[in-house]
Parts: structure tokens; sequence; C-alpha cells
């Protein structure tokens, strides 16, 4: 801010001050446990995106307390292919939550993930399941990101090490020869990754989840079906 402050000297500057609304996504502070954090959610989006569906598609989206039937397969759904302007809206309802997920809405990743495999030949079973997503949404919108920096404690979580120098005895870390000295406090990286087990009834695919943590704010979130091994 310190810097604007000077650039606002020299030239006409517009729209200065502390971020509040970034691509979609609502930037504000937010006091917890007598802390002030930055944080992020996509409450403005999601209210906006679902006033949209809700005027042109001409539907009312209900309060779901998941985004997702449990059990759903998709992928056997045998209801009547979507036609015409039920295709285009089907597709924008894709988008509209891949953008919420970006956003940090990664509770729903695993659905939106799911869902997008129809985007070609989506079926009315497809797009209930997407209007059910956005019900639950639109009801649920306060999910957010604090940017907490402080390191999570993980004590009750008990890890083993490892001593791989056994099988690498000669790896060496290679940095660059001109690399600065890092300033600031140490910082711990972690994840969480989980996978179904073959849980399309089409290909018996598996779908994996990660979730990657910067000290106590999630920075990464990943949700893919694994690949296919074709035996020779």
């Amino acid at each position: 801010m310190a810097i604007i402050k000077e650039l606002e000297k020299l030239y006409p500057l517009k729209g200065t001050g502390e971020p509040e609304y970034y691509l979609g996504g609502d930037i504000y502070n937010v006091e917890q446990d007598g802390e002030n954090f930055l944080a992020m959610s996509a409450k403005t989006y999601i209210k906006n995106v679902s006033d949209k569906i809700e005027r042109t598609m001409d539907v009312r989206l209900r309060n779901y307390g998941s985004p997702m039937m449990p059990n759903l397969h998709p992928e056997i759904d045998s209801s009547s292919l979507l036609t015409g302007s039920a295709v285009q809206h089907y597709r924008m309802l894709v988008g509209s939550a891949q953008w919420c997920v970006t956003l940090g809405r990664w509770d729903v990743f695993y659905a939106v993930n799911t869902m997008a495999r129809y985007m070609m030949m989506p079926r009315q079973g497809h797009m209930e399941a997407m209007l059910r997503l956005f019900g639950y949404l639109k009801h649920n919108p306060r999910g957010r990101i604090l940017f907490d920096v402080d390191p999570m404690d993980l004590e009750d979580y008990a890890t083993e090490d490892y001593d791989w120098m056994e099988f690498y005895p000669d790896t060496v870390e290679e940095v660059p020869p001109d690399m600065p000295v890092p300033k600031g406090n140490y910082v711990n990286i972690h994840g969480y990754v989980d996978a179904d087990h073959a849980s399309c009834l089409e290909t018996r695919r598996s779908t994996t989840g990660v979730l990657l943590f910067v000290n106590r704010t999630p920075i990464k979130w990943y949700c893919k079906r694994q690949a296919t091994v074709e035996s020779s």
C-alpha cells in the first residue's frame, strides 16, 4: 500500500485501496479466535450465477445438504438426451461451477469434475445433478478460504520417518548457485490424498483427490480420474 500511495502522488489512479472483489471472488478480512485473517470466497459470484440460472432456465434452485447424491453413477444414466438450448445451459452450468472451484469451493470439485465429463452429450439426469449442485451452492454460499500463516498442529497425527539414503545414497539437492538467502519463517507443506476404488461402473477407473496446504492455507486442490493401464 505504501508504494500505491507514492504512485498516487504522480499518477491519477482508480480503484486503489484494500481489494474487495477480484475476478468473481470476494476478498475481505475476518476476525476469528481473536485473530485477523485475509479471506476469499465465491459468495457474490454464486449469488449472481444462481440468479442467472433461475432467470434464464425458469427453475428454482432448492436447498440440498450435499452437492451430489450419494452413490450417484452418471455414467449409467439412461434418461433422455438434452437437445437445443438445454445443452448450452448444461455447459454454462458446468463452466460456472468450475469457476466456483477455482475461487476456492473445492468442496464441490468431485461433483463438478464428474459432471464435466458429459458436456458433449448431457442427459436429463445429468442436468438434474447440476441443478442440485447449484442448489447446494446457492443455499450454502459462505464457504471460504482463510489465509492463515501459522503452522498446522499435526501432533495428533502420527507419522513415520523413512531413511531413503539406503536406496539413494548419492542424492544431493540441486539449488541455483546464485540463490538468495531465504527470509522469513519456515513453512510447512503437507497434503491430503484419497481415492475411491473402481467407482466408474463402465471403466472401473478410480478417482483421486488431492488437497495441498502451506501452513494452514489450502493452496491447491485436484480431482481427476486415474488413467487406465492397457495390458500388452
